[in-house]
């Protein structure tokens, strides 16, 4: 079984291979430079994938409320128009009249990778599933775990993925210094979730066709 996790960084994407125990890290200026790394089994990928017709989607209602006090991390995914208007402005007042809500600048920020995902994944190699690393963290670790900002939630992250066989010390530093050190812990997880669909015990959010987050 060979799978990687991608997580998006502010250059490109941070990328964590796991093959047959062997952990390794990369940097992809785009997304679809995954498929210069080999074949693969299956991709998490920490990024909104599909959206809803209307309102917002059940997944993300879903994901937040296993999340509890730590729900802001997984962002309300408003409908496509929202996210495909040309300023932050328009796609508020879009996802308002569409989803119910306003959109903050954080989540309308995500478009551009979406948006290179979304026209990518149909030419993809392998089969590609949205992953959120909290939610992968809940299920590994047994609780939801504190801020990856801080050093105790990265701690808890980095020894959670050691207990299942995922050093990330084997990263290049030069791959990770492309990235932030949480860049690089949520793309160990959301491998280890893909490997975790490879092997048929994946669990997901939401019901196809709509969208789905697994973990």
């Amino acid at each position: 079984m060979r799978v990687a996790g991608l997580d998006a960084c502010p250059s490109g994407w941070i990328a964590v291979v796991l093959d047959e125990g062997i952990v390794s890290g990369h940097f992809l200026s785009h997304v679809s430079d995954i498929d210069g790394l080999g074949a693969l089994d299956a991709i998490g990928i920490d990024i909104p994938i599909g959206f809803a017709s209307s309102g917002y989607r059940a997944c993300d209602a879903l994901g937040r409320a296993l999340l509890g006090s730590r729900a802001s991390t997984l962002f309300p995914v408003p409908v496509r128009a929202a996210l495909a208007a040309p300023t932050h402005e328009a796609a508020t007042a879009i996802a308002r009249e569409l989803s119910g809500a306003g959109l903050s600048r954080q989540s309308y920020g995500l478009r551009a990778k979406i948006f290179e995902v979304e026209a990518w994944i149909g030419s993809s190699s392998a089969p590609v599933y949205e992953v959120h690393p909290e939610l992968s963290f809940r299920h590994l670790a047994g609780r939801v775990l504190d801020s990856k900002k801080s050093w105790s939630g990265l701690m808890d992250r980095h020894d959670a993925l050691c207990g299942a066989g995922i050093d990330l010390r084997s990263v290049d530093s030069q791959v990770a210094r492309r990235g932030q050190p949480d860049d690089v812990v949520d793309a160990g997880v959301v491998a280890w979730s893909a490997q975790r669909i490879g092997h048929g015990v994946g669990v997901c959010l939401g019901t196809p066709p709509e969208p789905t987050i697994w973990w």
